[in-house]
């Protein structure tokens, strides 16, 4: 700093201050001191401090010593530390006394949020204004949530589509595609995820083995084994028209449970994630993936307002292109390894259930090397075979059989959707594959429009499933099974099983004779 304001004449130090003001020089007085106004003073005392301020009126710039000049330069740079610090002392004491007084009082407990604190936190995320949010914040904060009264007048359907817009906006939709649909039924980790938006034909293959004991001569051996299953691309929709009233009790009580305000959790997107994909996620496994069988729908013949297809009709599943393959229907799946002495296993004895899928596991263990099979089957295959291998060994040793089939490296691996299914398979993951298409995420939940005082949701997703090549699986698929025909629907009961209660005679008397009795009563 020193070498620094010695190269400097009072004049340049002069000239440095003029610049200030946009000046060339400052004139001077009959003494050789600088002439300055009041504002030029104040403006110079805020840039370089009150020190520098006086020893530059008090210089006679008639001599440009370099002392003087050094006086100045060296007044300039500490009035300038000094406002860069002048606040450090009180902010350092300011946070010491504020340290002094946490460490001396103890944290206290974090006061208990009320529904009414919880209605009214991040109302900024939507509008409260709007008729059904106004609603229920008024009942979380009442004393009596649950005893709101719901009208058709406590929704608009334009502010709902208002909050739709804010609270799924495309990304948030492509989340939705990817987490609920693509991978969140039970059976999505046993496949292979393609994306794409038309069909899939493998460009894989299997090779038999090359390497042979070294000739002087061209002896060519290997080939490949090559029968791509083309799997077809697949659209689905969904078409729901709700009653938002009749959902806002139970959206209610969804917050007061769970302790979310309507901001964290908007109507339609509660709607959506509780009640709609869920149900998705349901057809996918309990209709689709293995018992599917597409049937196209006659577009001709639609009127707006018919009822929609069944999911089953929407794609074909993988239970279905194993017994079409076994049939010769589908002749790229009609490649695949099945088993010669395929039964149905759930009409075997214990021994024979056992016996027969260790045969199985025998039989398939050949084919595949480094590699732990798992043999797919229905969960209640998994639960006979358990049960078979207790009964027939009379030992247990406080731990389940977890499937695994002794003495082999096979493990029997449950498909939830296989769901009173005889078939078994085996083939590695990778060539199990499942079609996705997220070009498009806006599309899972496109529109919503209003009819009086309904919502129509309007959605689409893509999916399918299936085998990439044919050698690459093996299957036990016995004769006579259809796996359209045993898609259990949710009014399908077991009537071999189950009853219901039955009416008692005295009802039934009152009810077909009542004028009767009545009669005779009165007599």
């Amino acid at each position: 700093m020193g070498q620094l304001a010695a190269k400097l004449s009072n004049n340049k130090m002069v000239k440095v201050v003029a610049s200030l003001f946009h000046k060339e020089e400052f004139g001077l007085t009959e003494e050789g001191s600088i002439e300055l106004s009041e504002d030029e003073e104040d403006r110079i005392r805020k840039t370089y401090g009150e020190s520098f301020l006086a020893k530059l009126k008090a210089t006679d710039f008639t001599d440009g010593a370099a002392a003087k000049a050094t006086d100045l330069f060296d007044a300039a740079v500490q009035g300038a530390a000094a406002e860069i610090v002048k606040d450090k002392d009180a902010v350092i004491a300011e946070l010491r006394s504020t340290i002094e007084t946490l460490a001396s009082d103890p944290e206290g407990k974090p006061a208990e949020k009320t529904p009414a604190d919880k209605a009214g936190a991040q109302l900024a995320a939507i509008d409260m204004k709007a008729r059904h949010n106004a609603v229920v914040a008024a009942a979380l904060a009442s004393g009596n949530p649950f005893g709101v009264q719901f009208s058709a007048q406590n929704v608009d359907i334009s502010e709902l589509n208002q909050e739709f817009s804010i609270a799924m906006p495309p990304k948030f939709r492509l989340e939705i595609l990817l987490k609920r649909i693509y991978q969140g039924f039970t059976d999505a980790k046993f496949f292979t995820r393609v994306n794409t938006n038309t069909d899939y034909i493998a460009t894989d293959a299997i090779h038999t083995e090359v390497s042979q004991q070294f000739t002087p001569e061209w002896t060519p051996k290997g080939s490949l084994k090559f029968t791509p299953i083309r799997i077809q691309y697949r659209r689905h929709k969904i078409n729901e028209a709700i009653k938002p009233t009749q959902l806002l009790s139970s959206w209610l009580l969804f917050l007061y449970e769970q302790g979310k305000s309507q901001a964290e959790q908007p109507f339609l997107r509660y709607v959506i994630e509780q009640h709609i994909l869920p149900k998705v996620q349901e057809d996918i496994q309990l209709s689709m993936i293995a018992k599917g069988k597409y049937k196209a729908v006659d577009v001709s013949q639609l009127q707006p307002g018919t009822a929609g297809s069944a999911a089953k009709d929407s794609m074909d599943g993988i239970e279905t292109i194993l017994v079409e393959g076994k049939a010769g229907t589908n002749e790229a799946a009609a490649k695949i390894n099945f088993y010669k002495n395929a039964q149905d296993i759930r009409s075997m004895t214990d021994k024979q259930c056992h016996d027969y899928i260790d045969a199985f596991a025998d039989a398939v263990r050949g084919q595949f090397v480094n590699k732990q099979i798992e043999i797919h089957c229905a969960p209640e295959i998994l639960t006979k075979y358990q049960r078979a291998e207790f009964a027939l060994t009379g030992v247990f040793t406080g731990r389940e059989n977890d499937g695994s089939i002794r003495f082999t490296s096979a493990v029997l691996v449950p498909m939830e959707s296989m769901y009173n299914s005889p078939i078994l398979f085996t083939t590695p993951k990778e060539n199990m594959k499942m079609l996705v298409d997220l070009s498009h995420p806006e599309a899972c939940i496109n529109d919503l429009q209003k009819e009086n005082y309904d919502v129509k949701i309007f959605g689409e997703y893509s999916l399918s499933v299936g085998f990439a090549i044919a050698e690459a699986v093996f299957a036990a698929v016995p004769d006579g099974y259809t796996p359209y025909e045993s898609v259990r629907s949710e009014a399908d009961i077991d009537t071999d099983l189950w009853e219901n209660g039955a009416t008692t005679s005295g009802n039934e008397s009152g009810n077909e004779s009542g004028g009767e009795s009545g009669g005779e009563s009165g007599a």
